[in-house]
């Protein structure tokens, strides 16, 4: 390990390390030089990335982003595990988990997930219990409108991250959610 770091910021090992080259695959050329050099932690690029983990397992940012989330989770003690990472340097930098629900875990832990993203799945479970239960007063144009902003709103959270972080987008999700909650109390009633 010694000569390692000695030798990378030297250039003597792995000269062919740039941009697209096939021993990286498609890591972002960011990551690798400007936001967290490989000089900088040898370990974590040559150890953890080059060789310990597959190169179908470190194809594009994405995968490089989970790979260095579980990295620098393996460093911390269990009460950043539970009450997650917060707001801290770590989450201000530029490498940031693109994916909602698996990065509350990490910036909010165990049981911020619970607290904050737990209710939006409970919410959509127990909607669509009503709605089959009750669907010849439920199925209108309206509910119909409101259950799909709120799951394309997950979905979007999901597939492209940082949306339920946003208070905008949490406020027009809570919004369809009330909305939608006082609809289904109404058919209750009626």
């Amino acid at each position: 390990y010694k000569f390692e770091t000695y030798a990378l910021p030297h250039g003597f090992v792995y000269p062919q390390i740039k941009q697209g080259a096939n021993l990286l695959g498609n890591t972002p050329y960011e990551y690798i030089f400007d936001w967290y050099p490989y000089t900088f932690d040898a370990k974590f690029w040559l150890d953890e990335f080059l060789f310990g983990t597959p190169p179908e397992k470190r194809v594009n940012g994405r995968q490089f982003q989970q790979i260095f989330m579980n990295y620098k989770m393996g460093e911390v003690d269990w009460q950043s595990i539970w009450l997650g990472l917060g707001y801290s340097e770590f989450e201000a930098g530029s490498i940031l988990l693109e994916e909602d629900f698996v990065s509350q875990v990490y910036n909010l832990g165990v049981f911020g997930e619970v607290l904050t993203v737990v209710p939006y799945i409970g919410v959509l479970l127990w909607g669509v219990y009503e709605v089959l239960r009750r669907w010849k007063k439920l199925l209108t144009l309206e509910v119909s409108c409101y259950a799909m902003s709120f799951v394309f709103a997950l979905a979007s959270g999901y597939i492209s991250g940082h949306t339920l972080d946003q208070f905008t987008t949490t406020m027009f999700i809570a919004l369809s959610v009330s909305v939608l909650l006082s609809r289904i109390q109404e058919a209750k009633h009626d």
